[in-house]
C-alpha cells in the first residue's frame, strides 16, 4: 500500500467509526467544546463540525508531511487508525449491542397473524 492510499484509508475508517457512533446514538448529548478526550472517543461525542475540523486538520498535516517523508506519513496514518480503533472499540461495541437489543425486542402488534 502506498502512502496516499494509507492516508485515505485511514481518514475514511476514522470517519466511518465516528459516523457509526454518531448515528447509533453515542453517549449522551454532544460535547460543548472540542477537547482531546472527546476527539479520542471517550465521553460524549464532539459535534460533526468539530470532528471535521479537527481530523481534517490532522490529515491535512499528514498529507503535507508526505511530501517530505512518505514513510513517516504512511506510518502516522496507520498509527492514527490503529489508535482510533483501540480508543473507540468499547463504545462501538456498546452501541452495536444497543442497536441489536432494540431491533430484537418484540414489539406489540407486530408479527401476529389474525385469523
Amino acid at each position: 500500500m502506498n502512502t496516499g492510499s494509507a492516508i485515505v484509508v485511514s481518514a475514511f475508517m476514522v470517519a466511518a467509526i465516528y459516523a457509526w457512533r454518531w448515528f447509533t446514538g453515542g453517549e449522551g448529548k454532544p460535547a460543548a467544546q472540542l477537547n482531546a478526550r472527546s476527539l479520542l472517543g471517550q465521553g460524549p461525542l464532539v459535534s460533526p463540525e468539530g470532528f471535521l475540523v479537527a481530523w481534517g486538520t490532522i490529515f491535512l498535516m499528514i498529507s503535507i508531511l508526505a511530501g517530505f517523508s512518505e514513510a513517516l506519513a504512511g506510518s502516522l496514518a496507520i498509527s492514527i487508525l490503529v489508535g482510533d480503533i483501540l480508543a473507540n472499540a468499547v463504545s462501538v461495541s456498546k452501541s452495536t449491542t444497543g442497536v441489536v437489543a432494540r431491533e430484537s425486542k418484540p414489539q406489540p402488534g407486530k408479527g401476529k397473524v389474525k385469523k
